[in-house]
């Protein structure tokens, strides 16, 4: 866990606020549950500790819906394309055929949307068998249970997209 701006003390709070852009990105939730600020780069947050997966996992399904609409936003404004399912007629059948699609070209049409191939969360068996193998049996130190996947056809795209991030 990282350490949050709102827990500093008044005078480095300040100071930070100061250093942090005007045009902050918050989105509407963390305003309606109290977490107005950002978290503050390189500053864990010592009291805060995950102990077990099904804390891991509740907090996780709320990140991944957060972070899957700041993929949606970064696609847009860089040309990023998304992952896509289509019905493709093959000698008279219909078969279903991955293809990547630009999220701007997808996002309007709701029958298209519904066909993007988002990610799913890390199976409970993998992160078990990572807790296991590679983190010593301690949940807050597995970090990527949640992916998204974004291709672009250039790297000016990737750039920017990166500069967005």
């Amino acid at each position: 866990m990282r350490l949050r701006a709102d827990k500093l003390g008044p005078a480095v709070r300040q100071k930070y606020l100061n250093q942090v852009s005007q045009k902050l990105d918050i989105h509407p939730l963390f305003w309606d549950l109290g977490h107005w600020c950002m978290y503050v780069p390189g500053r864990p947050d010592t009291k805060a500790h995950l102990s077990s997966m099904n804390q891991l996992y509740a907090s996780n399904s709320i990140a991944c819906q957060l972070l899957r609409e700041r993929v949606k936003v970064w696609a847009e404004r860089s040309a990023g394309m998304v992952p896509t399912i289509c019905n493709e007629p093959v000698g008279g059948d219909s078969v279903e055929q991955k293809k990547l699609m630009r999220w701007s070209d997808v996002k309007d049409n709701r029958e298209m949307e519904e066909r993007v191939k988002w990610p799913r969360m890390k199976s409970h068996t993998r992160a078990l068998e990572k807790l296991l193998r590679v983190y010593e049996n301690d949940p807050s130190r597995l970090l990527d249970i949640s992916r998204y996947c974004l291709v672009f056809e250039n790297m000016s795209n990737l750039t920017n997209c990166l500069g967005l991030i």
